[in-house]
């Protein structure tokens, strides 16, 4: 990032205020980077926050169980086989 004018080269047949057009669009250009990066990180803290949930995440592991054994229920009825319980072991909160 440029810190004055100093810092611009003026060439020759530009003028000061398009050197200084430039310096301008620079820092635009650097705040609208910062403000891009703090949104997406609040973004991210926000999602940790809500998906480190323990129930989220019971209620998560529960649906997934239960989607799996419909799964398996419905192949084995195709099938035509398989054991008509809850085989899976998996521990009901």
């Amino acid at each position: 990032m440029l810190g004055s004018l100093a810092d611009v080269n003026v060439i020759p047949g530009r003028s000061l205020r398009k050197a200084y057009n430039i310096l301008l669009q620079e820092r635009k250009f650097e705040l609208l980077r910062w403000l891009m990066k703090s949104i997406l990180l609040m973004m991210a803290a926000a999602a940790g926050l809500l998906l480190s949930s323990c129930n989220t995440m019971i209620g998560l592991g529960r649906d997934m169980r239960m989607s799996g054994e419909g799964l398996e229920n419905s192949a084995s009825k195709v099938h035509g086989g398989g054991s008509g319980g809850d085989a899976s072991g998996a521990p009901v909160y």
